[in-house]
């Protein structure tokens, strides 16, 4: 066993061999998966080696595979371990679980050795335990498959004990697939690719995969790929300062770690925290990849950032094509190494501030919080030539809303500073209810006062532009001190008064013949 610090971090690395001797005790059995009776029934003692279902301080082990596969379909007996591959023992075996609970007063161990590996199918049921070692040794290989039920780590003693922490691919290699109505609900800091031998795939399709008081980290130190198109993945503590118990969804972290997040499809991704790409050591490089098509991101749920390679040896990148990224109020943050944040599509919401240039080549850049007004700052650093860019196909999306100072009115304003701020994209009004003539509203306000600092005009506004409740508003790009844009309610002309009042008319007189009918 060694240790490891970065910062305020203690990481405690255990070997297979380590992990075996503080889960196992001197008159712990390890009862082996026989299947003498044929009928594949885990409940069968025949099955088992010494006659006897595993209960009490025993070991379920699944070590030869030509046994065939093990079937849960009730209750079983509570007891210590379910292991494949056993201390000082390569094996492997197939668990079918349908329904009914396993409740473990220890761990549920896959891939104990070298060589060993294990598959656990799980449709319906519980399985209860205090720890999950996927793929534990370098060499051993592990597949969990669950399409109903509930996966379950009972809330743990000491959140920041590394014995107690989850790992999905701690040595070896590890399969995790979720779909339907399945849920894995982990207590504890949950690790995948824990070490320079591991590495660690999850595909999710549907239902619930949660870490309610640790972080979730995708590639601690190695490979690791999180794929989901429908369900929810999610952190739920909020940020207390302990980096272990603080809710984060952390992507690529630690010496020569590669992580990789993509979402899409119906996805719902739920950071209570930050999430954070390439937030490793200074001395080893490590990298981070968020992949976004489709679903919805939300961060910062109970405070907190996007935080792009926090040291000079991270590698940070976020590619928004797709969906919804929503910022909950907090700020995209890039810090000391090579950041890239890619938007060519989808929402990004809810933005506090960005220290860095903002060149968006498309989507849909809401300022602030739905329904809502609030600022979004950038800030890029001194020397930067553009701070942000409004590409062609890309929009602009600004909450108006009325207020009691008559002839002003209250909206999401975008500020920049540090560099010139370029339009040739579109600009989205949102009313939120009907506006008075003749009020005005900053909506973005350019670096400094020298003209200069704003270039272009809104591709569809270079005038006026309605809003999405048919109000027209005047468009200057000169307003403020000279280097901002202002929009103006304009008083409404007769014809489109009539002309609206004649669609409702019309709409009326309509829906009368229909009711005479």
């Amino acid at each position: 066993m060694s240790r490891r610090w970065s910062n305020d971090r203690v990481y405690w690395v255990l070997s297979g061999a380590a992990l075996g001797a503080l889960s196992a005790n001197a008159w712990a059995a390890s009862i082996d998966w026989t299947n003498q009776s044929g009928d594949g029934n885990y409940n069968t003692a025949l099955n088992w080696s010494t006659a006897a279902v595993p209960s009490g301080a025993d070991d379920a082990a699944f070590v030869n595979a030509a046994a065939g596969p093990a079937s849960i379909s009730a209750d079983i007996p509570v007891l210590r371990d379910i292991r494949f591959g056993d201390d000082n023992r390569t094996g492997s075996g197939v668990v079918n679980h349908s329904a009914g609970a396993a409740n473990l007063n220890g761990w549920f161990r896959m891939g104990i050795n070298t060589g060993s590996g294990g598959t656990y199918n799980l449709s319906g049921g519980t399985v209860d335990a205090g720890r999950y070692n996927i793929a534990e040794s370098a060499g051993a290989t592990g597949t969990m498959t669950i399409t109903g039920g509930t996966l379950h780590q009972r809330d743990v003693s000491d959140i920041t004990d590394g014995n107690q922490w989850n790992r999905i691919g701690q040595d070896g290699v590890a399969t995790f697939n979720l779909s339907n109505n399945g849920t894995v609900s982990f207590d504890s800091r949950t690790i995948m690719s824990g070490s320079p031998t591991a590495g660690a795939t999850v595909t999710q399709t549907g239902g619930v995969f949660e870490v309610r008081r640790g972080e979730f980290v995708i590639g601690d130190q190695q490979t690791a790929t999180y794929n989901i198109t429908g369900g929810t993945l999610r952190t739920l503590n909020p940020d207390n300062g302990n980096v272990d118990t603080s809710g984060h969804l952390t992507v690529g972290q630690w010496d020569n770690s590669n992580g990789t997040l993509n979402v899409g499809g119906t996805a719902l991704v739920q950071v209570a925290a930050s999430l954070q790409l390439a937030d490793g050591q200074i001395s080893a490089p490590n990298a981070g990849t968020v992949t976004q098509t489709g679903g919805t991101v939300q961060v910062g749920i109970n405070g907190g950032n996007l935080a792009l390679a926090r040291l000079a040896s991270g590698t940070a990148t976020y590619n928004l094509s797709g969906g919804v990224l929503d910022l909950s109020g907090g700020n995209i943050v890039k810090g000391d190494g090579n950041a890239t944040f890619n938007m060519t599509g989808g929402e990004l919401r809810n933005v506090g501030s960005f220290n860095f240039p903002f060149i968006q080549a498309g989507g849909v850049f809401h300022a602030g919080a739905p329904n809502a007004t609030s600022n979004t700052t950038i800030t890029a650093p001194a020397g930067t030539t553009v701070a942000y860019s409004l590409g062609p196909t890309a929009s602009l999306l600004i909450d108006l809303a009325t207020s009691a100072q008559p002839g002003t009115g209250l909206s999401d304003v975008l500020r920049v500073n540090g560099g010139t701020t370029t339009l040739s994209g579109n600009l989205i009004l949102h009313a939120l209810g009907s506006i008075a003539p003749n009020t005005a509203y900053l909506i973005l306000d350019a670096d400094g006062t020298d003209p200069a600092n704003l270039v272009g005009v809104f591709a569809n506004a270079p005038q006026t532009i309605m809003a999405d409740n048919g109000q027209m508003f005047s468009v200057n790009y000169h307003g403020g001190d000279g280097n901002a844009v202002v929009v103006t309610s304009l008083v409404p002309e007769p014809s489109m008064f009539f002309g609206a009042v004649g669609v409702a008319l019309a709409g009326g007189l309509g829906l009368r013949r229909r009711r005479v009918r």
